[in-house]
């Protein structure tokens, strides 16, 4: 390892374990997190090793026993300690870099605005149907330092990777790469949507002849990207036909073609809708050229439990479908939603502000939705935004009083749908509690 001594800036899953990994390998470790303080545990049951130094100010006499500053994904530095780090000549990096240069095994990534997690999921399921040493890691929710101890030259870490762990990656290199997406998010952090491209498009920083690289070819920014990179790409695509310049996977009725020649049923593929079928010909992709074969797909597919709060069916209650769709915080994923449903839609929308454009967004609307009700700290913008544009829309407060006045408004055939296109940390600590609270309301309370 490079460093001796480090600061670990920022003490979430990604913090917490890269303190852990850097205190086995017996390394001077300064931990700083603005809710920690002094001679406390570190945040959700971590020990404080004893090679590790809890600080509650960071200052440049601390920043001189400093060789490298770890810094979670997703905290900026305020500008006064950034300018004295940089002028000291401190290293900064994320987990996701310290993990991957120390890693002894292939990594495989994944990332894109929408359909990370499912796609990873996905990927890591068909590796294990192929008999590998599977670990997923990344913003999963797993950090990828915890997993190192247990990594051999024979494993694969399977990584879902957001824009904010690729900020300050420099040498990590994936066997295998999976661009799902691209649609404006996290524009309250980036100055603008070409800064959130250019952190993503981090990933292809050390691609070389070999890597194998699945992008998608019907959206038109992830398309362009492959244009001049090096490495073995591959293009999916919804339409039946790809272009004869373009090799890669598309679909025609309930058949996945991977090349002319492999035909993988999706019949029986426990993912619907055409966002799901995106993430499937993804992984499928990647699997399929690290050596797992047709039919362990096609059963993984068939098999395959969707993760939590992403058109997520609660139940019926009184001929009325309910979907939990929380995890869909932007713009982009919403208007997946709306399109992968075929019966008229009650829309919950609303949450804490990411940003977005919404007059785009309520232009997108297909006429399915019969009705908006808007909530939380955006609700009231949205209402006035929506009903500008003749949608038939309700403003609530909160989101509980959202599903009480879209219940009302849903008749015998209808799905109510939460599918918020913005961020909750207005009234919840991330989208899971506000998916949740939803099931619980529709559940009966």
């Amino acid at each position: 390892m490079e460093y001796e001594r480090y600061l670990v800036y920022g003490l979430g899953i990604s913090g917490i374990g890269a303190v852990e990994y850097l205190s086995k390998q017996s390394k001077q470790v300064f931990v700083y997190d603005d809710n920690i303080k002094l001679g406390e545990e570190l945040k959700r049951g971590c020990i404080v090793p004893q090679n590790t130094v809890i600080i509650h100010k960071i200052t440049s006499k601390i920043l001189k026993n400093i060789e490298c500053i770890v810094l979670s994904p997703g905290i900026k530095m305020p500008n006064k300690i950034d300018k004295l780090v940089k002028k000291m000549g401190i290293s900064v990096i994320g987990e996701l870099e310290l993990a991957s240069k120390n890693c002894p095994c292939s990594i495989l990534a994944i990332t894109g605005t929408n359909g990370k997690t499912t796609t990873t999921m996905l990927l890591s399921d068909m590796l294990s149907a192929g008999k590998k040493d599977v670990h997923t890691v990344g913003n999963i929710g797993t950090s990828f330092c915890s997993e190192l101890s247990v990594l051999t030259l024979d494993s694969v870490a399977v990584c879902e990777v957001s824009s904010f762990q690729l900020e300050n990656c420099s040498s990590f290199a994936p066997v295998g790469i999976g661009f799902l997406n691209f649609s404006a998010d996290h524009l309250d952090r980036y100055s603008s949507i070409n800064d959130y491209l250019s952190a993503k498009t981090n990933i292809f920083n050390n691609i070389n002849e070999n890597t194998v690289i699945a992008l998608n070819y019907d959206d038109d920014t992830v398309r362009e990207l492959g244009k001049g990179l090096v490495g073995q790409v591959y293009y999916f695509s919804t339409s039946e036909v790809l272009p004869s310049n373009y090799k890669g996977a598309h679909v025609v009725g309930e058949h996945m073609y991977l090349d002319s020649s492999t035909d993988i049923s999706i019949k029986n593929c426990t993912l619907k809708g055409k966002q799901n079928l995106y993430d499937v010909m993804c992984a499928s992709i990647l699997a399929f050229h690290f050596g797992i074969s047709a039919s362990d797909i096609e059963k993984v597919l068939a098999h395959f439990v969707p993760p939590r709060h992403r058109l997520e069916y609660v139940g019926t209650v009184r001929g009325v479908s309910y979907i939990n769709d929380s995890k869909a915080t932007n713009t982009h994923a919403s208007l997946a939603a709306l399109d992968s449903i075929n019966s008229p839609i009650i829309l919950l929308l609303g949450g804490s502000d990411k940003g977005e454009d919404f007059k785009n967004y309520f232009a997108n609307i297909p006429n399915k939705v019969k009705a908006i009700v808007t909530f939380g700290e955006t609700g009231k913008k949205l209402y006035k935004i929506a009903k500008s544009m003749g949608l038939n829309v309700y403003v609530e407060y909160t989101l509980e009083d959202a599903y009480i006045r879209a219940s009302g408004l849903a008749v015998e055939g209808d799905t109510v749908l939460l599918s918020p296109a913005c961020a909750s940390f207005d009234e919840f600590l991330n989208f899971e509690e506000r998916g949740n609270f939803f099931c619980y309301l529709v559940n009966g309370g």
